[in-house]
């Protein structure tokens, strides 16, 4: 009974359309890799082009963020703490009421 559904299977991949499909499908399944291929390429391209762009930035908001602690130290000299209120004095001599500053630009913004 075996004997039978082996001489069946073979005879069956003999068959010059069941080849064809075969063939066909094998050659789809080709394209799809190579499409599959293609696409992965490009992502890698674009993986490369985003770590270039991040390094940039990086290297930009480093060199600001050195920019704007240089300018601060050359400007506050001291922070001082009374009751009720901080003050800062600056390099020129200007002593300021910290609580009475109304709007304050943080530099995370």
């Amino acid at each position: 009974m075996l004997d039978k559904f082996i001489l069946i299977g073979v005879a069956r991949m003999d068959n010059p359309v069941i080849q064809t499909d075969i063939a066909d499908l094998l050659g789809e399944i080709r394209q799809e890799l190579k499409s599959i291929n293609d696409r992965l390429g490009k992502l890698e391209v674009g993986q490369a082009e985003i770590k270039g762009d991040l390094k940039y930035i990086d290297e930009k908001l480093s060199g600001q963020i050195k920019n704007t602690d240089e300018k601060l130290s050359g400007q506050i000299v001291g922070i001082y703490a009374t009751k009720g209120t901080d003050w800062c004095k600056l390099s020129e001599g200007t002593v300021i009421n910290l609580a009475l500053i109304k709007e304050f630009e943080s530099w995370e913004s």
